[in-house]
């Protein structure tokens, strides 16, 4: 019986964790590196370092059905990659969007050991767990993704009806 053919990137299933290959499934990241033609990888060279760790964490802890709409948020990172200066930024900007949704202390982009990849980390750690605020999530990085948004730009815009209907949202 001749192989099965390797998954492609519009057919691959999203799951949790790393994968040897496409056919167990891939991670945000490896789905990211295999639209940008890399090795599979969950750390594809062609994404900003902090989105890279903000989606791993994030894309991990979340229910199968939430995890499943990423789809587009993989090709929406894939050539973000920017210089020390925007990757800065786009660390601070997680850090402050989790700061912003969960209220949570967390440490400012800059304190000793917060490193961009570090940052993206405790963003995804301080936001996972609420469902809730997964549209505000993706909406966020996929605008984070484009040159100069901010958090705050992108929290100030108008919400769908549904997630301005969501009580939890009224944090915001």
């Amino acid at each position: 019986m001749p192989p099965l053919p390797s998954p492609s990137p519009q057919t691959v299933r999203l799951a949790p964790g790393r994968h040897a290959g496409p056919h167990d499934g891939a991670c945000l990241m490896e789905l990211s590196s295999m639209l940008a033609g890399e090795s599979f990888t969950d750390r594809p060279a062609s994404v900003s370092p902090a989105f890279a760790a903000f989606l791993r964490g994030y894309h991990d802890h979340l229910d199968p059905q939430l995890r499943g709409e990423l789809h587009g948020l993989a090709s929406d990172v894939v050539g973000t990659r920017g210089d020390d200066a925007r990757e800065r930024e786009r660390a601070r900007q997680l850090l402050l969007l989790a700061r912003r949704l969960r209220g949570r202390r967390v440490p400012r982009f800059g304190a000793p050991d917060v490193t961009c990849e570090v940052a993206g980390m405790l963003a995804a750690e301080a936001v996972r767990g609420l469902p809730q605020l997964h549209e505000i999530v993706v909406r966020t990085v996929r605008e984070l993704a484009a040159p100069r948004v901010t958090v705050d730009a992108v929290l100030s815009a108008p919400r769908s009806a549904a997630a301005a209907a969501d009580p939890p949202l009224a944090i915001l």
